[in-house]
């Protein structure tokens, strides 16, 4: 599953270019763009995924090892970010049209309807 800003169901102004812009650096790092892919999938159900820049700097540190750099990213992004948010979304809880608001509460995403 992979997710976004929505082109139907937008985000709005900065949020949205903060959103892509993570997309953007998280792929550079990775070398894969599992972030851009989580928000194209979404756009695709009509789903806009908000990351707030605390949700944003916490995949940051969590993704960063010093022995490893940015390798672990990958792994992050699908067990704190993708798989929650596939199970609440299979759950009902995200539907088309919804905007998705990502932050975090420090020990992991937190998933609130925009």
């Amino acid at each position: 599953m992979t997710s976004g800003t929505s082109g139907t169901s937008s985000t709005t102004g900065d949020s949205a270019a903060a959103g892509k812009d993570a997309a953007s650096r998280v792929g550079a790092a990775t070398g894969t763009t599992t972030l851009g892919e989580i928000i194209a999938l979404l756009e695709e159900r009509k789903i806009a995924l908000d990351l707030d820049q605390d949700a944003i700097d916490w995949l940051a540190n969590k993704g960063y090892d010093p022995a490893y750099g940015a390798r672990p990213l990958k792994r992050v992004i699908q067990q704190r970010l993708e798989n929650p948010l596939a199970t609440e979304i299979l759950a009902g809880k995200f539907n088309e049209g919804d905007a998705v608001n990502i932050d975090t509460d420090g020990r992991a995403f937190v998933f609130e309807k925009g």
